[in-house]
């Protein structure tokens, strides 16, 4: 799957160098994005994987021309599995984006973020909750490549539960009304992998 996001890439690099100059269309750092989450969880070669599926709220507002503040919430549920179901687990970032255009039509951007991470498990009988706060790094490339279609590239570093996890993922976002976009994207970390539909309005 590494394969596959690092080939994508270099595709949008030579996309890049073909796409038109100008577009009315601008990288916006204000927006909130509604998310609808296909989890699966792979535990090790000898565990099956597991389902879930859940939602996702995202809010920036940009405070200066390159630094925005952005708060994301994620809630998934996951199946049954060996009679233990993790009924709820929910993420909460709150960070800082720094962005800057590199190119026409291109940005990258960085955020730093504080995390709190919270789980729910049940067995039957007992009922176990645990959170922890944590922090996340993401880096990413955004780029039009015409004034309705959007690719957008990314990569994080997450430290919670003592545990460090890497992430991966493609988005692709077409603009269908004004500031209004439709997106599919495809995460991929050490642990699982996601597929992502997000509903996304710029304010």
């Amino acid at each position: 799957m590494i394969r596959v996001v690092t080939g994508l890439k270099w595709l949008v690099v030579f996309l890049m160098l073909l796409t038109p100059k100008a577009y009315a269309q601008d990288i916006s750092y204000n927006y909130v994005q509604f998310t609808y989450i296909s989890d699966t969880i792979d535990f090790g070669e000898s565990v099956d994987e597991v389902e879930g599926s859940g939602i996702g709220l995202t809010l920036s507002l940009g405070f200066s021309p390159t630094f925005a503040m952005r708060l994301a919430v994620a809630s998934t549920s996951l199946d049954s599995f060996q009679g233990i179901k993790v009924d709820d687990s929910k993420v909460t970032t709150l960070g800082v984006t720094a962005h800057t255009s590199v190119f026409d039509n291109t940005n990258i951007y960085a955020i730093i973020s504080a995390l709190k991470a919270e789980f729910t498990v049940i067995d039957g009988m007992n009922t176990l909750s645990d959170s922890d706060i944590g922090g996340e790094i993401e880096a990413g490339l955004r780029h039009m490549f015409s004034d309705i279609f959007e690719i957008e590239l990314r990569a994080s570093y997450t430290s919670v539960f003592g545990e460090k996890q890497n992430a991966h993922g493609v988005d692709a976002r077409l603009y269908v009304w004004n500031s209004l976009s439709i997106g599919l994207g495809y995460d991929v970390s050490d642990d699982g992998h996601a597929l992502l539909l997000a509903t996304r309005m710029d304010i």
